[in-house]
This record gives structure tokens, sequence and C-alpha cells, in this order.
């Protein structure tokens, strides 16, 4: 048994000797069953081929055996099966111990399964066991102390991921007008829209077609060919693929098995069955690696068929070709429940929770809101997890929490403040989030804290641009000349990004744990998580030299009228800061990207130097650190390059300084009313420190603007 968090993790497998395929179920058949550290026990099912297909026919909707269409032989066929799958189960004396030792709140049972005959049981139907809690009630369904969560997986799949996706590129392969509704396709196009809003925007009247298409193919009248060919032109980490289930011969032994019936190669009306190792096949043309999920939205799809054929199910292929998460049927698949599958599993598993827990919310799903049919039961899902699914997962869940609230910051900069679902998730994004930042694992709180950190100053900053609508690059500052143009072969290759509407002069709208109703208070926030992540590691010198520039800007918010010099405090932290620097660049041997940060770092010391008091050669001083700056700025962009997040990250702090912190008047909207450049200029002092900081953070970044560092970043 091992744990996850939330999650205890039960391992049953069942084995027999010989071939995995060619043997009937049979009371006689012996089995062996082993259980966490119990010892290896003998297993007999309760039944053999005959009864377990008399029963699995009623369950077909009537498609089986005649008179098996109605209610009452459905709900006696479910019994029966439930009863038969708990006497199997119940044979396994060290599995009971094992769940009662689970201490978590939700318990995982792990079935692997490599015997065909034991791949065609409905184990998801079974009871739960004598003797633990919520005896005799369904153990999918059972919402008592310990949830449990079945999944199944065989011996001889592959090796387990080292990661699992959070940036998702989604295949929809779905078969024509004329062999599924319309109004179905649209239903499984809408659902996956809707999971992918935390990438797409939150747009109130839609997404844009292709910002949803950098994100979502759709495969009309899908074949094995174009399956292939999409698979082949680029990756994809979810494949979802909505068609019928049909028989399929197999050729040189003539037995009967599921499959899907997918288009012929270039028609629109003739339909071939394909097997799940012809589509596992599909899957992985080229030179991609394979998807890490697929769901199969078709009748049978996770059924067994005939017992003399190896591979078993189409599901079953597919989990052996590699795919580590593949969620079918097992039976025949309501059009309503497959819809209720698609927009549980996707919205779950791209918000980045356990695969775990959202096959069981799509397992609850089904119950809940088709209870005339027993889709429920027929969900089954093969599983091959990370070797540790609590670190994979809680950092898939960060991310894309991290994507949620800056896709809702990005919206909100356009259309203001969200309401209804929307702001529900963005305030629950944002909230898992905070208590990321305070959680007890550093490497989560770290990455939490940085970007809860970044967001509250960017949706302060009056120049941060919207990273969706590339069009032009920010207007002027107060102390800018006219912008050089650009030859058209620079224009092309470098990004340039519109700036979101300016805000009201009132300040930031309210986020969820990310910007409060004022500036200060959201720049005070800021310097709250940056402090957290130096603390934790004094070497992330980005961290410490943003809690000071910030906290000395919060604190010409509170007092616009005092100086703006650094105080005592403020000048004992720069030096410290710049000790530390000094130190990281001296010690050799850093990696690339912990130099270059530390050479970062060290440049914005040079310009923050500006306000620590001095006396006499002020100007001699002032030119010696742009001199110092100018070549730390080379080394940085000879290390890293000119088109690396490193060179960027500088230019947007630059940016910062000379049009945002060191403002002389903390009224922004007053100051950008001052349209002439000379008369900007002769309002400051030419010895003021503000202009000196200004003038530095300006000829800085003109460098890097020459050399080719992009003026925006897609941040999702």
């Amino acid at each position: 048994m091992s744990m996850n968090g939330g999650i205890d993790t039960v391992t049953l497998e069942l084995l027999r000797q010989g071939p995995s395929a060619g043997q009937l179920l049979s009371a006689s058949t012996p089995y062996l069953a082993l259980c966490g550290n119990g010892p290896a026990e003998a297993v007999f099912l309760p039944l053999d081929q005959r009864d377990f297909q008399r029963r699995l026919a009623a369950l077909r909707y009537g498609a089986g055996a005649p008179g098996a269409n109605t209610e009452a032989a459905r709900a006696g066929a479910l019994e029966d099966m439930a009863r038969d799958m708990t006497r199997i189960l119940e044979q396994v004396r060290a599995l009971p111990g094992a769940m009662e030792r689970a201490s978590a709140e939700m318990i995982h049972l792990r079935l692997v399964l490599s015997a065909t005959e034991l791949a065609m049981l409905p184990f998801e139907l079974a009871n739960t066991p004598r003797g633990l809690p919520g005896e005799g009630l369904p153990l999918c369904l059972v919402q008592g102390t310990k949830p449990v969560i079945v999944t199944r997986e065989t011996r001889r799949i592959r090796p387990r991921p080292p990661v699992w996706p959070h940036n998702p590129r989604i295949l929809f392969a779905h078969v024509s007008q004329a062999e599924v509704p319309e109004s179905l396709v649209q239903a499984h196009l809408l659902a996956l829209a809707r999971a992918l809003r935390p990438w797409t925007g939150w747009a109130p009247d839609g997404m844009s077609a292709d910002e949803l298409a950098r994100y979502l193919t759709v495969l009309p009248a899908a074949s094995v060919r174009g399956i292939a060919e999409a698979c082949a032109d680029r990756a994809y980490t979810h494949v979802h693929v909505l068609a019928h289930g049909t028989d399929d011969v197999e050729p040189h032994t003539g037995e009967r098995r599921y499959a899907l019936a997918l288009h012929r190669d270039g028609s629109l009306t003739d339909m071939v069955p394909v097997s799940g190792a012809v589509l596992a096949s599909a899957l992985r043309a080229g030179r991609h690696a394979v998807p890490t999920v697929v769901t199969l939205a078709s009748c049978d799809a996770g059924n067994v068929g005939s017992l003399l054929i190896e591979n078993g199910s189409v599901a079953h292929a597919l989990h052996e070709s590699g795919v580590s998460l593949v969620v079918a049927s097992q039976l025949p698949l309501s059009m309503k429940g497959s819809v209720v599958m698609a927009e549980t599993l996707y919205r779950e598993l791209l918000s980045g929770a356990d695969p775990r827990l959202a096959s069981h919310a799509a397992r609850q799903a089904l119950f809940r809101e088709q209870r005339s049919h027993h889709d429920w039961a027929s969900l089954v899902v093969y599983a091959n997890l990370p070797a540790d699914p609590q670190r994979e997962f809680a950092r898939v869940h960060l991310a894309h929490h991290t994507i949620a609230v800056d896709s809702g910051m990005a919206w909100l900069n356009r259309h203001g403040q969200p309401s209804g679902p929307e702001l529900e998730t963005l305030r629950s994004a944002a909230d898992a989030l905070e208590a990321q930042g305070k959680a007890g694992d550093p490497e989560r709180a770290q990455a939490a804290d940085s970007f809860l950190a970044s967001a509250a100053v960017r949706w302060c900053d009056p120049d941060w641009p919207d990273p969706r609508e590339p069009v032009r690059a920010s207007p002027p500052g107060p102390c800018d000349e006219p912008e050089p143009d650009r030859d058209a072969d620079e224009t092309s290759r470098r990004r340039a990004w519109r700036c979101p509407p300016r805000r009201a002069s009132s300040g930031v709208r309210r986020f969820p744990s990310i910007a409060d109703s004022d500036e200060r208070s959201s720049i005070e926030r800021a310097v709250d998580h940056y402090e957290r992540v130096f603390a934790r590691d004094p070497s992330l010198l980005w961290a410490g030299v943003n809690a000071l520039a910030l906290r000395w800007y919060a604190g010409r918010l509170r007092s616009p009228g005092e100086p703006v010099l650094f105080s005592d405090e403020d000048v004992t932290e720069w030096n410290g800061l710049f000790w530390l620097s000094d130190q990281q660049l001296r010690a050799g041997a850093l990696a690339r990207a912990a130099e270059a940060d530390a050479l970062a770092a060290r440049i914005e010391l040079r310009v923050l130097g500006q306000l620590v008091p001095r006396s006499g050669a002020l100007d001699a001083q002032r030119e010696l650190a742009k001199a110092e700056a100018t070549m730390e700025l080379d080394r940085l962009l000879d290390l890293v390059g000119p088109r690396a997040y490193g060179a960027f990250a500088l230019r947007r702090q630059l940016l910062r300084y000379e049009r945002w912190w060191a403002r002389p008047d903390v009224t922004r909207e007053a100051w950008r009313d001052v349209a002439d450049l000379a008369l900007r200029l002769e309002a400051i002092d030419p010895d003021d420190p503000l202009l000196a900081l200004r003038k530095l953070a300006r000829a800085l970044r003109a460098e890097l603007d020459s050399r080719g560092v992009p003026i925006g970043w897609d941040v999702c």
C-alpha cells in the first residue's frame, strides 16, 4: 500500500498460469491473488462463461438476448453481477485488512490483470466486501468515510510516465453526422472547449476560434489515416474519440471482437471496424510521443469480446501500447452519458486534478444524472500513473491554477469583473495558489508565492501588455523620446503587443488572492510573497531585489511627499543584496540560468543604487554605474542570448523603473497628461535621483531593444 496525500493505493493482482488469451471463464480455474504484503491466495470465480454471457446480455439494453430490454431484467442482472464480483474480492483475505489500514481520505484499488478473461469482468460493479464500512453497498459509489476508486492495469504496460502534461493539446476525432447526431458532436465539442477556457480566455461573447485551435484540433469523419496524419503532424496530450462501437471479425480465426466504427480512408459513408492495436499504431505515427490520455466515447470500447484473441478490448490494447490513461465503456454507453463523461472528465483533468479523482467524479456524475441507465457501471479506467503521483499531480495542479489566474487577469484587463461560474473558477484558482504558498512543501510554496507576487505586480502595472492580443508595442513613457522605426525584418522577427485598456484612476479592481482594491495594498501583498520566496532560498536574488524595489515604491504610495531616497534600512538591504550577487558571480561553476539571474539582479541593483544617498561626484558615480551595468548586460546576453526569457524579464523590469515605480508624481494619470517631452524634462531637477534612476533604466532598456530582446512574451 502506497500513500499519495489524500489517496492510499491498495494493489490487487490476479494471475493465472499460461498465456493471457484462450481461457474461458470457469469456476474450476484457480487464480493467484496478491494483495499488499499479504500471502498469495487462491481465488476461484463464482460463475462460468455461460452464466456471465447471459447476465451480460441483460445489461446491453436489449442488444443481446431477447427479453433483456426491460428495467427489471437489467436491475436483476446488475444485482447478480455485483454479487459475483463481490464474491471474488471477498476471497482475498488480505484485501479488507489492506483497505482498513488505509489512513487517507480515499482508497485507490489498483487491479492488475493480465488474463484476458479477467479483463472482461466488471469489477467496478462489486459491492463493498464484508467487514468494511459500507458493506453491501456499491464499492465505487459509496461516499462514506473512504470512497474507493477502481482502476485497471496490465503487467505488460510500458514504464510509468516521468511527467504528466499540464499544457493540453487535444485531438477530438469524431465520425460524420450520418453516424452520430450533429447535436451530440456539438455537445462534446462544447464540453472540451469549456474545459479549455483557462487557456483560451474567458471572453463573454465566446472564445476565439483561432485561440481554441491552438489547443484543440477537430477531426471530422475520422479515419485511421486521418488520425495517423494528425498525430504525425503534432504531438497531442489528449485524444477524445466519439464513434460507435461495432463487431470485428479476426481474419485468421474468425473470432468476433469489439472495435470502433471509423470511416474508411477517403470515404464519408463507408465505415470499417478499427481494433485497439490499429488505433494504437495510428496514435504512435511520427516521432511524437503517444498521447498521455485517450478517452473513448463509444459503446463497448472496454469490452473484451472473444477470449481467443490477444490484447482484449480496444481500451486494453491502447493501455498496453503505452497510453497512460484510457477511459472507456465496457457496455453500451448512452448518448447523454457520453456527454456527461466528457464534460466531467475533461473539466477535472484540465483543472489539474489527479486522474483517479477525475474518473471518480465522472462515475459519480453518471450515477446522479443517468439513473435510468447504468453508464456508471460501464465506465472502465486503465491507469498507469507516475511513480510519485503526489508530487507529480501537485505540480500539474499548481501549473493549472497559475494558468487559470493568468488567463483570468488577461480577461479582466479587457472586460472587467466577471460574475457567476467564471468568477467562482477564478476565485478558487487564486485561493488554491494562496494555499499552496502557505503549504509545507517548499517547492510548491516557492512556485505559488513567485507567481502570486508577479501577478499582483502585473495587475497593477499600467504598461503590462495583454499577452493575447498581438498588435503593437507600448506607448512612450514620460521620459521617452520617439522610438526609432525598426525595419520590416526586425518587426516581423520580434513580438509586438497591445497594452490593455487603461484602468480608472481609482486603482486596481478587486481580484481574489491577487490584487486588492487599491494599488498600495496590492504592492504590499506582492512584497510579502517575494519576501517569503527570498527567505526560503536567499540564492534567489531576483526575489530579494523585487521585495526591496516594491517596498520602496509602497512607501512612496503611503507618503507621496516624503524623500525618495532609500532609508537606512533600505541601504543596508541593498548592500546585502549587492554583496550576495558579487559572491554568486565570483564563486564560478554556476549553471547558466543561475548566472543569468545573478547578472540580471545585479543590473537592477545598479539602477536602484541611484536611490542610495551619496555625497560629491554624484554624476561621475552615476556614469560609472551605467558603464558597469552595460558590461553586465553584455555578459548576460552573451550567456543566454537576446531571445531568452531572462532577457525579456529584465527588459520588463527596467520598463517598470522607467515608467512606473520611479515616476515623479504618484498620480500616474496627471503625469501622462503632460504631452510635451521638453516640459517633462524641465519640470525635473537634473540632480533628482528619480530622474537618474529613470534615465539609467531607459538607457539599459534601449540597449536591450537594440539587441533584439522581445518586448512581449506569451505567458500562457
